[in-house]
């Protein structure tokens, strides 16, 4: 037979296991609901009804069934956990209460203790089971974007090995994930000639990744033994030794590319025949010319068979500078004058020592649908100055420029000679040249000007042609 004593021992052991198994509870819900119903077997419910400012509504009884259960069924569950949760003076709380004695008192210190740590605990449990669905449901994003980027995609691990590929990647290599992911290395699908630059590029990512360009091409080898141009993107993921990379087959375009290339080579190869064959043919033209003018005996009729011959010269050396050139649209316009105006120097003076040549000119790039009249043009001006600005022996200067100003070709040929004759309207002339001047400024949408208040100035400004 138990003593009093020994059923007080008894009586709380059995009441310790009721406090301490809401530790083991990791439901918030579950905890308010045990706690209530080992509430009122241990104590009859002790605790208190606050308001959110802490005022103190009710304090309970002690050992009141009926009251208890009213009690219970009007309150809220969060009332109840808030003033646990709350309970900053359980000294004052107790003075509150009806008396308990010794035994009473630290077993209901232990119960809101134990009821405390167990909502503590099912709280920090709830916010990691929040953060892990979190994290699930962010995974799940990230695999849905990875596998839906519309390229084929991988992750890399800092020993080459590919730890995630996606569908796209599958379809590029001809291999499944199952036999990629975590098995091979991406130096597996590299051409050899693209191998040497790629492994550095690995590493000095790791290191200097400014170093690295972020995008490049190189050749993969699929399964089987396919040769496939790739351009890659590739980026280091932060806060790890991983990198990401993006890859797309550009085979189809760089075929097209070659090809492209391949049409444009035959084309300027084309071209620079074309070239080539005028040039010749307008130098058969001069050469023509030269042979029949050595049977003209009249001075007037022999000048003009060199003036049409020396025109013929001025478009043959544009067809041989294009022929001659990487750009077969445009020359270097200033190399051109001084071509030119060297060659009619050398046919119209005999002696250098009286006229002088000066050349100021700009090595300007001319389109050839302005060139060819411009060539013709400034044959007729030089060969005017060299022909009539120093008669009788006279001595002077004649000098050549070529310039830009904003968008504005300037070209000026002027001479110190005698001047233009008074009363003639160089607009308005019976001479060929000049009217050639004229009708082909007026071909390139240029305008001529002329000055000559110092010997004769001729003044051509002009755009280029856009056509």
């Amino acid at each position: 037979m138990l003593l009093k004593s020994d059923k007080l021992v008894v009586a709380e052991l059995s009441a310790l296991y009721e406090i301490s198994s809401i530790q083991f509870l990791q439901s918030e819900e579950d905890i308010l609901n045990e706690a209530t119903q080992k509430a009122i077997r241990l104590f009859g419910v002790r605790f208190f009804l606050v308001h959110s400012n802490g005022e103190v509504v009710t304090s309970w009884g002690f050992r009141n069934p009926q009251i208890i259960s009213q009690k219970i069924q009007e309150a809220n569950p969060n009332q109840f956990k808030f003033s646990f949760q709350n309970l900053g003076n359980l000294e004052l709380f107790m003075e509150q209460s009806k008396d308990m004695d010794h035994r009473e008192r630290r077993l209901y210190i232990m119960f809101a203790k134990s009821m405390e740590n167990a909502l503590f605990n099912a709280m920090n449990i709830k916010k990691r089971e929040e953060a892990e669905k979190a994290l699930i449901e962010s995974e799940s994003r990230y695999r849905s974007i990875f596998e839906h980027t519309g390229t084929a995609t991988m992750i890399i691990e800092e020993d080459k090995t590919i730890s995630l590929a996606n569908s796209g990647f599958e379809i590029l290599s001809g291999y499944s994930k199952e036999e990629v992911e975590n098995q091979m290395k991406w130096t597996e699908f590299v051409e050899a000639k693209d191998l040497g630059k790629m492994k550095k590029y690995h590493s000095l990512r790791r290191r200097y990744p400014e170093h690295v360009p972020l995008n490049y091409e190189f050749c993969l080898i699929d399964r089987d033994k396919n040769k496939k141009n790739v351009f890659v993107t590739v980026t280091s993921i932060i806060g790890s030794n991983k990198s990401l990379a993006s890859l797309i087959d550009i085979t189809a375009r760089k075929k097209a590319e070659n090809n492209l290339k391949k049409s444009l080579n035959e084309k300027e190869m084309l071209l620079k025949e074309i070239h080539h064959r005028v040039k010749n043919n307008l130098m058969v033209i001069s050469s023509l010319l030269n042979l029949q003018s050595k049977h003209i005996k009249d001075k007037a009729a022999l000048d003009v068979f060199r003036e049409s011959q020396n025109r013929a010269d001025s478009m043959a050396l544009i067809h041989e500078r294009l022929y001659s050139s990487t750009d077969l649209k445009r020359i270097d316009f200033g190399d051109y004058i001084s071509t030119l105006s060297t060659q009619l120097f050398h046919t119209y003076i005999t002696d250098p020592r009286r006229i002088k040549l000066k050349l100021n000119l700009e090595n300007l790039m001319v389109d050839i649908n302005t060139t060819v009249p411009l060539g013709l043009i400034l044959n007729e001006l030089i060969t005017n100055s060299m022909k009539y600005a120093f008669p009788k022996g006279k001595s002077g200067e004649i000098k050549i420029e070529f310039n830009k100003k904003d968008d504005e070709f300037i070209l000026k040929v002027s001479d110190t000679g005698v001047g233009f004759p008074e009363g003639i309207d160089f607009r308005k002339t019976d001479s060929l040249g000049l009217q050639l001047v004229n009708n082909l400024t007026s071909q390139i949408h240029g305008k001529v000007e002329l000055n000559v208040n110092n010997g004769t100035e001729f003044t051509i400004k002009f755009r280029e042609l856009e056509l």
